[in-house]
C-alpha cells in the first residue's frame, strides 16, 4: 500500500476515502483476528465501525449482512471464554451499529422533518448513472445549469433542488427530490432496458478494469506534474486486481474470515453498479483486495511446494481469470482528450491561484489543439459544459489582464455553450455593461434570474450597479441578499465588507468577514479582505499579519485584491 498511487493521491486530498480506507483495514483486522469466532465485544466492534462506514457512505449498511453471517456462531476451536451464543453477539452487532447510526438519523429527521437515516442523494446518484447520456462514470445531469443547493439550506454544496425548482417549478423537500431523481432513472431505464443493462455491465467491467476514473481530481495529472505517486496507476490495479480476484476464487473455502473478504469485496463491487464508478468508490476496494492477494500468494505456494497438478491448474486459471478481468476493454479518455482536459485544468488551477497570465496560456493550448483538429470534444450536454469552462475561464484570465476586447467574445462563445450557466450568463452580463451595452445586459439578467445559481448573482450585480450610482446603502442591502440566496458567492461577500468599510461600519464588516469564512472564503481573497477590515478598525498590526498571508502573485494576477491591499496600506500608514 505504501506505492499503490491512489493510496498517496487520496491521502493528499481533503476527502474522507482516507479515514474510510482506515476504518474498512480496521473492520477486516478484527475479522481476520477472529480466526475462529467472535466475541461480544468483537461483535459491537464490527457493528460500531460499520455505523461509522455508513455515516461516511450509505452503501456500507450492507456489511451488516456478511458481518451477521461471521457472529451468527461461535465457530469450533474458539477460546472457551468467547464461546457465547448467537443472540448475544448478534445483539451486541446491531446495537453498536445504532448507537452510532441513531444520533444523526434522528439530527436529519429533526431538521429535515422527514426520515433520511443516511444520505438523500440515492436517486441523484441513480440517475447520473442511468440518464440518457450517462457513460458508466460521472455526467451531468442538469443540463447547462448548475445543481445549485437551495438558498435556505445555505452551504456550498448541491443537491440539485435549486435545479428542479427552476427547471420543474417544484419546491421538493431533499427526501422528494431523491424519489423525483430516482422516478427519472427508472423512466430512463423502463424505455431503454437494454441500454441500461449494458451500462450496468460496463460499470461492473469499470469497477475492476485496470484503468481509474476521475470525478474530483485526476491523479494522472498529478503524477505527471509532481512526479510518480507510486507504482503506475494502471499497472498498480493490474497487481493488485489480478491477486485479489484470483484470492477470490480460491478463497471461499479457507475459512469465515476468506468468505467475509469475498463478501466485502462483492457488496461494495455491486453497491456501485446501479449508480457510477469513480476512483473514490473503487479505493475502498483495497483492503480486502490486499488480503485476498495474500491468499492467492499462500495458495500459489502451497500448489507449488506440493507439486500436485490439480492444485497448481487451480491457481493458474484462477490467477489467469483474474488477469483476464483486470485487462477487459473498458472506457477511457484518449490521449487527445486527456492533453486538452490537462490544458483546462492547468488554466483553471493557475487562474485560482491568481495566475492569469499562466491560465492563458494554458486556455490557448487547448484552444490550438481544437483549432488544428487534434481534438474535438464532440456532441452532448457534458462536452458543452467543458466548452464552456474553457471559454468562461479564459475569458476571465483575459479580463483580469485588462484585455476586455478579446475576454467579451469568449463570454458570448461560453452563454452559447452553457446558453443556462448562471456563472456564463452574469459573467457576460457584466461585461456587457463593461461595454457600454446595458440592454444587452438587462435582458442577460432577466435570463439569468430564471436559471439555478442565478438569484444570488442578480442580486450581486444589482449591487455594483447601485455602488456605481453612489446609493451605498441600497448596494449593501444587496450584497447582504446575495449572500443569503448564495453563501458560496465569494465576489457576494468581498464586495459586502468593503462597501461596510466604506460606509464606516468597520464592526459588521468583521463579523461579516467570520460569515464569509465560515460559508467557505479563503486564500488572497480572506486574507486582504481581513487586513482591510483590522486596518479600518485601527488594529495596525493585525492588519500587518493578515498581509503577510497574501501572495506576491496574487496582486499582479487580480486587480481587486491589488486596490485593497493599496487602500489598507493608506489606512496602516494613516496619521491618527
Amino acid at each position: 500500500m505504501c506505492f499503490h498511487p491512489m493510496a498517496v493521491f487520496f491521502d493528499g486530498l481533503v476527502l474522507m476515502e482516507s479515514l474510510l480506507f482506515f476504518l474498512g483495514s480496521l473492520l477486516l483486522w478484527l475479522v481476520v483476528r477472529e480466526r475462529h469466532g467472535s466475541s461480544p465485544l468483537t461483535a459491537a466492534a464490527l457493528g460500531l465501525l460499520i455505523g461509522l462506514l455508513a455515516e461516511g457512505r450509505a452503501t456500507a449498511v450492507l456489511l451488516l449482512l456478511p458481518a451477521a453471517l461471521l457472529v451468527a456462531r461461535a465457530g469450533e476451536g474458539a477460546r472457551p471464554h468467547v464461546r457465547t451464543g448467537a443472540p448475544q453477539r448478534m445483539a451486541a452487532l446491531v446495537a453498536a451499529f445504532l448507537l452510532v447510526v441513531t444520533p444523526a438519523a434522528v439530527r436529519n429527521a429533526v431538521i429535515a422533518h422527514e426520515w433520511i437515516p443516511f444520505t438523500y442523494n440515492l436517486g441523484f446518484n441513480a440517475y447520473v448513472g442511468n440518464n440518457p447520456e450517462a457513460t458508466g462514470a460521472f455526467s451531468t445531469i442538469t443540463g447547462t445549469q448548475w445543481a445549485g443547493r437551495l438558498p435556505e439550506d445555505g452551504g456550498r454544496g448541491s443537491d440539485g433542488r435549486d435545479f428542479i425548482r427552476h427547471s420543474a417549478g417544484l419546491d421538493l423537500s431533499p427526501a422528494q427530490s431523491s424519489a423525483w431523481w430516482a422516478d427519472r432513472a427508472w423512466r430512463t431505464i423502463a424505455a431503454h432496458p437494454a441500454r441500461a443493462a449494458r451500462l450496468a455491465l460496463t460499470r461492473l467491467g469499470m469497477m475492476w478494469s485496470r484503468r481509474e476514473y476521475p470525478q474530483i481530481e485526476n491523479a494522472d495529472e498529478y503524477a505527471a506534474l509532481a512526479g510518480p505517486l507510486g507504482i503506475p496507476s494502471a499497472l498498480a490495479f493490474v497487481l493488485v486486481g489480478t491477486l485479489g480476484l484470483s484470492g477470490l476464487l480460491l478463497g471461499w473455502r479457507r475459512g469465515r474470515p476468506e468468505r467475509f473478504l469475498i463478501a466485502w469485496v462483492l457488496i461494495l463491487t455491486l453497491a456501485v453498479v446501479p449508480f457510477f464508478v469513480t476512483d473514490r468508490y473503487r479505493h475502498q476496494l483495497l483492503p480486502a483486495l490486499l488480503l485476498l492477494a495474500g491468499v492467492a500468494l499462500d495458495e500459489a505456494w502451497r500448489a507449488w511446494r506440493g507439486r500436485a497438478a490439480v492444485p497448481r491448474g487451480r491457481v493458474g486459471l484462477a490467477l489467469a481469470a483474474g488477469l483476464a478481468i483486470v485487462m477487459l476493454p473498458a472506457p477511457g479518455l484518449s490521449r487527445a482528450k486527456y492533453e486538452w482536459g490537462l490544458a483546462l485544468d492547468l488554466g483553471t488551477r493557475w487562474l485560482e491561484q491568481n495566475r492569469p497570465d499562466r491560465a492563458v496560456a494554458e486556455f490557448e493550448r487547448a484552444l490550438r489543439m481544437e483549432r488544428a483538429g487534434a481534438f474535438h470534444p464532440g456532441p452532448g450536454t457534458m462536452a458543452g459544459v467543458e466548452r464552456a469552462s474553457l471559454s468562461y475561464n479564459y475569458a476571465t484570465a483575459l479580463h483580469l489582464l485588462g484585455r476586455e476586447t478579446e475576454a467579451l467574445p469568449l463570454y458570448e462563445r461560453a452563454v452559447r455553450e452553457a446558453p443556462e450557466g448562471a456563472p456564463e450568463l452574469a459573467a457576460l452580463a457584466e461585461a456587457c455593461r463593461r461595454a457600454g451595452r446595458a440592454t444587452e445586459a438587462e435582458r442577460l439578467e432577466d435570463r439569468l434570474a430564471r436559471v439555478a445559481g442565478g438569484a444570488g448573482r442578480v442580486l450581486l450585480a444589482r449591487g455594483w450597479q447601485a455602488a456605481r450610482r453612489g446609493d451605498a446603502a441600497a448596494a449593501e442591502s444587496l450584497f447582504v441578499g446575495a449572500t443569503r440566496a448564495d453563501a458560496g458567492l465569494d465576489d457576494a461577500w468581498t464586495a459586502l465588507i468593503r462597501i461596510q468599510v466604506e460606509r464606516g461600519e468597520a464592526e459588521r464588516a468583521a463579523q461579516t468577514v467570520a460569515a464569509a469564512a465560515a460559508a467557505g472564503l479563503a486564500g488572497a481573497d480572506l486574507h486582504a479582505h481581513a487586513a482591510l477590515v483590522a486596518a479600518a478598525r485601527g488594529d495596525a498590526e493585525g492588519a500587518r499579519r493578515a498581509l503577510a498571508q497574501v501572495p506576491e502573485r496574487a496582486l499582479s494576477g487580480d486587480p481587486e485584491i491589488a486596490e485593497v491591499v493599496r487602500v489598507t496600506r493608506s489606512l496602516i500608514d494613516r496619521p491618527r
